[in-house]
Order: C-alpha cells, then structure tokens, then sequence
C-alpha cells in the first residue's frame, strides 16, 4: 500500500507541474532560432502588388495564417476581385476572392477574412507579392485599399 502511495504521489506531482511548450511543425526547432515569421501592410488597389514577406535563402517559408480584407472610401461603393500570392518564381500559391456583402443591391459592405492552418509552403530565397484583380467595381480602383496579415514559420528545406 505503501508503494500505492508513494507511486500515487509521484504520478500527481508530475502531472500537475506545468512547463510551457512550444512546437511547430516537421524540422522548424532545428533552426536553433525563433522560426515564427509574420506580415502586414496595406496598399492601394490601383498599386502595383507589394512584396509582403521572403524565405531565407537557406531555409522555407510555410505559410499558416492570411487574413485579408478590403475597405472602400464611399458608401455604395461595391467590388469584387481576386486576390492571388505569387512568388517570385512566378508559381501561384494561393488564390482568394473578397467582394463586397451584396452586389445586387448595394447592402452593407464588409470584408472577409481567411486563415488556414494547413500550411502554404515557400520555397527557400522566394519573396511573395499579391496580385489583385477586379471582377466588378463601380468605383476606380484606388478608391479601394486592401489590408493584409500573413504568417508562418520557417523549416528546413
């Protein structure tokens, strides 16, 4: 009964001393440093796409978190586009669409989020840039400006 104890004791003494951990994925701990990486800016619609975040040239970049969303200048303004990652090896590597609430009839505008924690992966020395494309407006574009967050941790190629 004793050994009972004794075990007993043992067993909720560890389970109940708490250590934070923290892990990513495959081989990012290997990197020896701290391999989360994240992004954010906005730009103008009728703006040339920005570069929005690289891969290291020795190691890849994996993508977990985008979140995106457009504001517009006037009431009734309505859009409705595409929104795609690219790199700079010219491979797209996501694609989205962010519109407005309601085309038909001009109804309260809002803007859509996205976040994935599937992982896009960026091939190392790769910058991404967005590329925008209107499938409807009835404002000009730079009455449009689109806000962005990307994040992701490195790994070993």
């Amino acid at each position: 009964m004793t050994r009972f104890a004794l075990l007993f004791s043992l067993i909720v003494a560890t389970c109940s001393w708490s250590v934070d951990v923290y892990a990513y994925p495959g081989s990012a701990v290997s990197t020896g440093t701290n391999p989360v990486r994240s992004a954010s800016g906005t730009y103008t619609l009728d703006a040339p796409g920005p570069t929005i975040i690289s891969a290291p040239p020795d190691q890849d970049l994996v993508l977990t978190d985008i979140f995106m969303g457009c504001a517009v200048m006037q009431d009734g303004q309505l859009y409705s586009g595409t929104v795609r990652i690219v790199g700079s090896d010219g491979v797209t590597y996501g694609a989205y669409v962010l519109q407005s609430s309601r085309l038909y009839d001009g109804g309260a505008l809002s803007s859509q989020n996205f976040a994935g924690t599937t992982g896009i992966r960026i091939p190392a020395g790769v910058s991404i840039s967005i590329d925008w494309s209107f499938t409807y407006q009835n404002y000009p574009s730079g009455y449009h400006t689109l806000a962005y967050t990307v994040g992701g941790y490195l790994a070993v190629p």
